[in-house]
């Protein structure tokens, strides 16, 4: 799976992979790194082994329930022992996402590069790198006019191969070598104390559970919903239906929220309809949590109904309609798609 770096920072600060990084100068001598991989894997791997397939609201309540308790043990074992007091008093709504770090920085690996900036524990930050003759790529990091003795900044160097957090007491400079791929770094940091970045974490892991989301779409992408008394079930027919026509879905959850946040979309999820050539039965093609897969059209509503009373069936125009090779569109979907792993990188558009 591809990264995009918004998540290659997050996954950063949840130490979703190790970075392949050499220093010589950190807090005591050598980098420090908060969280490691296998932390994280061991955490989402804890519990029976499951059976079968899953609701998507299944899966992402037993994903956030795992990932909550780990913040509010572990993760705040880890923040004590950072010595950080600075920045960790924020507090409410201001705490929704707030371990999302800033990005900062791109490095290339064809020059040459320095950037410079603020950062939150240090007045000045700049940022270095220089291609090596073996491929890997140098990056120093100098940090002047520390604003307190007792605040630790935080950097994140990433991309879609690898990445790792590490932080920094002192002024001085720290000096990495990335050696994992050839492609380009990506640098953030954390503008929040990492004790308030873990509440943070725990914040937004009960936002994402939660149905009541309308005050957040209101602030952040700045959507208003009308509330409606009786929602109805839903109102929509096979008949109504050809190949190519999509359903596009507005769920009333956290994580719809923040999706339609992220993305500036006001649906969270998308289905097609195609039609099997030898059968003509209509089937509902979508990636969901337990991979990307077909339902019949019955099996779609039995499954979904309740999810999906918020959603608009969008027909494509007869022109387009006209164009649409349904026999060809499902063979591509059962020889490339069904089957893979939930992702947007494995259902790309079918033509």
């Amino acid at each position: 799976m591809r990264f995009t770096p918004i998540s290659v920072a997050v996954a950063g600060l949840l130490g979703v992979c190790d970075a392949q990084l050499a220093g010589d100068n950190g807090m005591f001598g050598s980098p420090v790194t908060l969280i490691s991989s296998k932390d994280v894997e061991s955490v989402l791997s804890e519990g029976p082994t499951e059976t079968g397939t899953r609701s998507v609201p299944d899966w992402f309540n037993s994903t956030m329930a795992k990932i909550k308790s780990w913040a509010g043990s572990e993760l705040k074992k880890v923040a004590w022992g950072a010595l950080d007091d600075l920045g960790h008093d924020i507090k409410g709504e201001d705490m929704y996402w707030n371990f999302v770090p800033r990005h900062v920085a791109t490095l290339g690996r064809s020059s040459e590069e320095s950037y410079e900036f603020e950062g939150r524990c240090f007045g000045t930050i700049k940022v270095h790198s220089y291609p090596e003759s073996d491929g890997s790529l140098t990056i120093e990091a100098t940090y002047k006019h520390p604003v307190s003795s007792m605040c630790a900044e935080y950097l994140i160097l990433g991309n879609a191969a690898d990445f790792d957090m590490q932080y920094r007491f002192f002024r001085g400079t720290e000096t990495y070598k990335w050696s994992s791929d050839s492609g380009k770094v990506y640098i953030f940091d954390l503008r929040t104390s990492f004790s308030s970045a873990v509440e943070g974490i725990i914040k937004t892991a009960d936002f994402l559970f939660s149905h009541d989301v309308f005050e957040f779409l209101q602030r952040y992408p700045e959507l208003t919903f009308d509330k409606r008394t009786d929602p109805g079930g839903v109102d929509i027919n096979e008949e109504d239906i050809h190949p190519g026509d999509a359903v596009l879905v507005t769920y009333m959850v956290g994580s719809s929220a923040s999706i339609m946040w992220v993305s500036g979309s006001v649906a969270s999820h998308s289905v097609i309809f195609l039609r099997e050539p030898s059968t003509g039965v209509l089937y509902a093609v979508e990636a969901a949590a337990q991979g990307i897969h077909k339902l019949t059209f019955d099996e779609f509503l039995k499954e979904d109904a309740g999810w999906y009373n918020n959603a608009v069936l969008v027909p494509l125009k007869e022109e387009e309609r006209a164009k649409f090779d349904n026999d060809a569109a499902w063979h591509k979907f059962v020889e490339d798609f069904d089957g893979n792993d939930y992702g947007y990188n494995n259902l790309e558009p079918i033509k």
